[in-house]
């Protein structure tokens, strides 16, 4: 299971099985490496790459600029990192695959990826089982996306009395974002987690 990008089940969950967010998300493809601050340092190396490959006059300042953010966001992982050292509890469930490389850096357990938030409503046998696997688990936390409606998540966190709270992958933002806004993003996610799990 978990091939793809689960999302072709509604009412479905991948349930990850002994997976303790310390190595790559096991699904053969997730794109979202850019939600993790130690990956998006990698990407942005990456493009200055091919852009001086297209510019060579200007790829002197292409690598300042690019080992200057890289730095800067190898820093907030690594800061983000010694947060999560605190965690108490680290048992997650959240409503997408973004999250995934965030979590894994941050050593927490994404049991389960709840796939409810798009158009169609849970069946009561979905429901039922995502309850029981939230009570078996001793989950934390449900976590919700601002990209997605979070209605199966409200049913499942008023069910069992579990926090749902909303981390950003920053999959979107607004078109005037100032350079700061990734890091202030991922700055408010840790601070969200912390207070969850802590």
């Amino acid at each position: 299971h978990g091939h793809g990008h689960r999302h072709a089940d509604e009412a479905a969950y991948e349930h990850k099985h002994g997976d303790h967010g310390h190595h790559e998300p096991h699904q053969q493809f997730n794109p979202h490496v850019f939600a993790s601050p130690r990956y998006a340092a990698r990407i942005v190396e990456n493009i200055a790459v091919g852009l001086s490959e297209m510019d060579p006059e200007y790829a002197a300042s292409y690598a300042a600029a690019a080992r200057e953010v890289a730095d800067r966001l190898r820093r907030l992982s690594q800061e983000m990192e010694a947060m999560a050292k605190e965690f108490e509890r680290r048992s997650i469930v959240t409503q997408h695959d973004a999250l995934d490389y965030l979590a894994r850096d941050l050593a927490v357990d994404v049991v389960a990826v709840i796939q409810g938030g798009h158009a169609q409503e849970p069946t009561a046998t979905a429901l039922r089982g995502w309850l029981r696997m939230l009570r078996e688990h001793d989950v934390a936390a449900l976590i919700s996306e601002p990209q997605y409606r979070d209605n199966v998540m409200r049913i499942l966190a008023a069910e069992t009395g579990v926090p749902l709270a909303t981390l950003d992958p920053v999959a979107s933002g607004p078109a005037d974002a100032g350079l700061d806004y990734y890091e202030a993003v991922m700055r408010s996610n840790i601070e969200t987690l912390q207070r969850l799990l802590r």
